[in-house]
């Protein structure tokens, strides 16, 4: 279980944010959820991710347009601890 908190996000109207799990180059990146505004996110990671690979945790605003990959518009960006 992975909790996210980032308080005092904006809210969109045509836009939302993604949770992300990153290796530490952020060369590979798995989408694992949705964040909303004023809530904290709770994440199962997906089954069999090596989380000692994955250790970089980001936050992106992304579009409604039926884009899978990350916007490369990243709110925050943090290291999980080893």
């Amino acid at each position: 279980m992975l909790v996210v908190s980032v308080p005092d996000l904006p809210a969109f109207s045509d836009e939302y944010y993604e949770v992300w799990m990153a290796t530490l180059d952020t060369t590979t990146m798995v989408a694992i959820g949705t964040l909303n505004p004023g809530e904290e996110g709770r994440f199962i990671l997906p089954a069999g991710m090596d989380t000692a690979s994955f250790l970089v945790v980001g936050v992106s605003v992304e579009a409604f347009d039926g884009d899978a990959g990350h916007s490369a518009k990243s709110v925050v960006r943090g290291q999980l601890a080893t």
